[in-house]
């Protein structure tokens, strides 16, 4: 019951922000707002609100109450008009491959080469999955592709590796040496694995998917190893890893990868992965069966309730406590 309490309010406390990011723009008079969900449990649909009547963030709470009830993280912008948008794709920092934003368009359209949509989508807006009219402009496309590669390498110093990045032309305006200068800005950034992928064929998220897991097989096992000298939950290194075989280790190394979406956290070392095992052995530990922990070992784990996240592996340990309980 504790628990829920804390999770709750954690969610709130991330609400209450959204709803300031959205009052402070109804204070400048902005009359309609993007609003993209980032939640990992639920879904990334952007959608419109008119905030006109929006006046406190308590007025901007209820509108989320009544629109996105369910929204404990999202990014909120302006609604803006661009002439051109195209999405771009990268994986360990390098970009893989590009596609219009066209909901019609597939991998096998003529104007795909190699991975890279030779089309950008026109007349778009913040809501980057309407597009349905695309043109071929090898010098928009040109400058679209170059501003795309600078900003996914400043993500990349940040140690943002693996991301989709849609960019879109506000504007452009000829100078007086005859050169056009493009007004372009980040429309979003999503998480590879979830973002729509359009003429982008998935095949090659595939291949860099069977690359994650590679990587991730040998970040689980230097985890597992390292869980043994861990100063509260050592003794448990053994049994964890019976627990892990028991849910799967495909399943343990897509849920570290499904956690480890660098969009949201920074750079993804081993270090990190062990504070996900550590994290994965709290909730083992809060769910064992009487004398299996120690009162010590159930002591350190209360004392990380507030850090936990509930996922598909919490779900699982519960299933199966609760299938050990008498009926």
């Amino acid at each position: 019951m504790r628990d829920r309490e804390i999770d709750r309010r954690r969610m709130e406390e991330r609400r209450i922000a959204i709803a300031g990011a959205i009052a402070d723009m109804a204070s400048q008079r902005i009359p309609t707002v993007v609003l993209c969900p980032r939640d990992t449990n639920g879904g990334t649909r952007a959608r419109l609100l008119d905030i006109t009547r929006v006046e406190t963030i308590r007025s901007a709470l209820d509108l989320l109450d009544n629109t996105e009830r369910f929204t404990w993280a999202a990014t909120v912008e302006p609604l803006e008009g661009y002439m051109t948008v195209n999405r771009y794709f990268f994986h360990n920092g390098r970009m893989i491959g590009s596609t219009c934003v066209d909901p019609a368009a597939h991998p096998y359209d003529a104007e795909v080469s190699k991975g890279f949509d030779r089309r950008l989508t026109f007349d778009v807006t913040s809501l980057i999955d309407d597009g349905d009219f695309n043109i071929a402009d090898s010098e928009d496309l040109a400058a679209h592709d170059q501003y795309a590669r600078t900003i996914g390498a400043l993500l990349h110093e940040h140690g943002v590796m693996d991301f989709a990045l849609d960019v879109g032309l506000h504007s452009k305006a000829g100078n007086e040496d005859g050169s056009i200068e493009h007004d372009l800005r980040v429309l979003g950034v999503s998480d590879l694995w979830s973002a729509d992928t359009y003429s982008f064929d998935y095949a090659a998220l595939a291949g860099c998917l069977r690359d994650e897991a590679a990587l991730y097989s040998t970040k689980l096992d230097a985890a597992l190893d390292a869980l043994a000298g861990h100063p509260d939950f050592g003794r448990l290194a053994p049994d964890f890893r019976e627990v892990v075989e028991a849910y799967g280790r495909g399943a343990m190394i897509a849920r570290l990868i499904q956690r480890s979406s660098s969009t949201y956290r920074g750079v993804w070392d081993e270090e990190t992965v062990n504070d996900v095992i550590e994290e994965s052995v709290v909730h083992y530990v809060r769910f064992a069966d009487e004398g299996e922990v120690t009162p010590a070992e159930i002591e350190a784990a209360e004392d990380r309730v507030s850090y936990l996240r509930y996922d598909g592996f919490h779900e699982w340990l519960w299933k199966s406590w609760r299938g050990k309980q008498p009926g």
